[in-house]
């Protein structure tokens, strides 16, 4: 078998240009595609103008049917570029302090105004009672003292400041958490969270 080229020229612009400037292709001559990769992106951006919402509707369809293929598939894709997109995170907020200052002050003001209206007076040492330190999120006991009195369902999505959407958690867990709901996390914890949701339920309707 002859040795491949250094080069190969470009269907559409007709350019002679290195192998690396195009994509892989097992059935394409040399193992690459016949576009270039700039010109492949050219096609497929006029191809996504001109079909956008066919597109669009076609994924929104297979988001909704395949929500585990979807998560797996983002969390791959995060992970090949984590690093990357963690020092491109830490540029910005470097660069946007006052930007990030005032997101807090909203995000802060936002959640006490929706906590005082859902405010159902708890009271934190019944919770801390009532689960013991095991951690909700995890499932593990709090052994070093850091935890965190955690509204199951998020203030900012519907949850309420009260007795029967609060648990104890590690201060880590809930931070992993953010502010997502239990479908939202994977499997594992959202079962946890559905279990004791299900428990502090049959607590509420006992002590009717």
């Amino acid at each position: 078998m002859d040795d491949f080229p250094a080069s190969k020229i470009c269907s559409s612009c007709e350019e002679d240009k290195p192998l690396e400037d195009f994509h892989r292709h097992k059935r394409g001559k040399w193992g690459r595609a016949e576009r270039c990769k700039i010109c492949k992106k050219q096609l497929d951006a006029g191809h996504y103008e001109k079909n956008s919402d066919t597109i669009k509707a076609r994924e929104a369809k297979y988001r909704k049917e395949n929500p585990e293929k979807v998560k797996i598939s983002q969390h791959n894709k995060y992970m090949k570029r984590q690093a990357e997109i963690i020092a491109n995170n830490k540029a910005w907020v470097k660069e946007n302090r006052e930007k990030v200052r005032g997101y807090k002050r909203r995000h802060q003001a936002q959640y006490e105004g929706l906590k005082k209206e859902k405010d159902l007076s708890p009271d934190y040492p019944t919770v801390i009672a009532r689960d013991g330190m095991f951690c909700y999120l995890c499932g593990e006991e709090i052994v070093d003292g850091k935890y965190h009195v955690d509204h199951i369902i998020p203030i900012t999505k519907g949850g309420y400041h009260a007795e029967f959407n609060l648990s104890v958690a590690h201060d880590t867990c809930n931070i992993s958490k953010q502010n997502k709901l239990p479908e939202e996390l994977p499997n594992e914890v959202r079962d946890r969270i559905f279990a004791q949701l299900q428990r502090l339920k049959a607590l509420e309707i006992e002590s009717l």
